[in-house]
């Protein structure tokens, strides 16, 4: 009887080991189900691709014209093989793409033909926080992107016209709204009451129908660096110290806005190098601003073209504050420079925000070499001290997974990661 008992109990204990297994998730907090679905390859439509999708999953979606209305209520990248020739059309039919979900990357696509019925109706419909719509043809719709609910969403490098209303209709905070080409729409950008604390800069706003901006008194929004091809200063050079204004009227009252540094020349979008940094957690796209800072860019560009970044890991992570990489191999081998240091070079207008890269250096100014840092939340008390070069445009969630890594310390060195973050590769592309 006794002998039975055991073998019922050792019966018991495995099969709650086999469902503790079955159950349980796997590989901890850090673990990664992502993967690439493709589009037509995997799944015809773009929307069957959505619902078999899971958190983190990246839709590639090849060359093309579908013909779909959009819903995404889940956090996934949505990218395109050439925003010229992938295009999702919706067919003169409510939004084309309707966002409800947070973290959400849409590029690389045209997106047009909103239903033009309904004020909701937009290229882009969103409702949600921390998106990112970077390098896309939104055109031909109702508005172009409408933020009806959320924040914090950066929209970046698009390309926005003929849209029947406005091109940006704004009614959420704290957004980024950073060198956009927005032409011939009824409207350029409109920020509606809860749309306070945006940043508007270095946009081009050209031959917009009934106004290039407009507000309804939204607060605390910054205007900085744009082109307006109705700025007095265009049309009389003499007059170019003067800011260009927004101006809106609450009854009778007028409420102006200011753009104090209006651009005089019009900008070519996407005119930076792109570094593309593969890591072995994920790829981040990183804006290099050559024009202001050709020294501290001129290094790094000339260091990723010789592959001196390979196998190179980030060796300092500090979570809300930076990432750090550059210098070492996972073994602890320090790897040095072949162009030796450089000249320490800031810029007022390139800033330690969130997502910015900037070089690493010892307590003497002019002693950078190699090693690099990004930005894991503003950092402005650097500003003026470390060179800023560049910015993430793709990949801020990559940006956020390594600085969320356990570390330890090692070869002498602290808050180097547990598991290490490997830079396979950095490349540099001309968009």
């Amino acid at each position: 009887m006794n002998h039975w008992k055991k073998y019922a109990n050792l019966l018991i204990i495995l099969i709650f080991i086999i469902n503790l297994f079955l159950v349980s998730p796997i590989g901890g907090k850090n673990f990664n189900f992502s993967n690439t679905i493709i589009v037509p390859d995997d799944y015809q439509k773009i929307q069957e691709a959505i619902e078999n999708s899971r958190k983190g999953d990246t839709i590639f979606i090849k060359n093309g014209i579908y013909y779909e209305n959009l819903l995404i209520d889940q956090s996934i990248k949505l990218i395109g093989e050439d925003k010229n020739t992938t295009i999702v059309d919706g067919f003169q039919n409510n939004s084309v793409i309707k966002i409800l979900s947070n973290n959400v990357f849409i590029n690389d696509l045209t997106i047009q033909n909103s239903s033009k019925n309904s004020n909701e109706n937009a290229g882009i419909e969103s409702y949600s926080s921390n998106n990112y719509f970077v390098r896309n043809i939104i055109k031909n719709n109702n508005h172009g992107i409408n933020s009806i609910d959320g924040n914090n969403n950066t929209i970046m490098y698009n390309f926005l016209n003929n849209n029947q209303n406005d091109s940006i209709l704004l009614n959420t905070p704290y957004n980024t709204i950073y060198r956009n080409h927005i032409e011939e729409n009824n409207g350029g950008i409109y920020l509606n009451i809860n749309a306070t604390n945006n940043l508007i800069k270095q946009n081009n706003f050209i031959k917009n129908n009934i106004y290039n901006a407009n507000f309804n008194k939204a607060k605390f929004n910054e205007w900085d660096q744009n082109y307006w091809d109705d700025w007095i200063g265009l049309k009389y050079s003499f007059l170019k110290f003067l800011p260009k204004l927004v101006i809106t009227t609450y009854g009778f009252i007028p409420i102006i806005n200011l753009d104090w540094h209006p651009a005089e020349e019009e900008y070519i979008i996407n005119a930076y190098p792109i570094a593309i940094m593969n890591t072995n957690m994920g790829t981040m796209t990183i804006e290099l601003y050559t024009d202001k800072m050709p020294i501290t860019t001129d290094n790094f560009i000339k260091l990723s073209n010789d592959g001196f970044f390979e196998n190179i890991v980030f060796h300092r992570v500090i979570n809300d504050f930076v990432i750090q990489g550059g210098g070492y191999y996972a073994n602890g081998t320090n790897k040095r420079s072949p162009y030796g240091t450089i000249k320490l070079e800031t810029h007022p207008d390139i800033l330690h925000v969130d997502g910015a890269i900037s070089m690493a250096r010892t307590f003497m100014p002019n002693s950078a070499t190699s090693q690099f840092f990004i930005c894991d939340e503003p950092s402005p008390h650097l500003d003026g001290n470390y060179a800023a070069f560049g910015v993430i445009i793709d990949g801020i969630d990559v940006l956020r997974a390594i600085a969320e890594v356990d570390t330890t310390t090692k070869y002498g060195l602290e808050d180097w990661p547990v598991e290490d973050v490997i830079i396979n590769s950095i490349t540099i592309e001309y968009l």
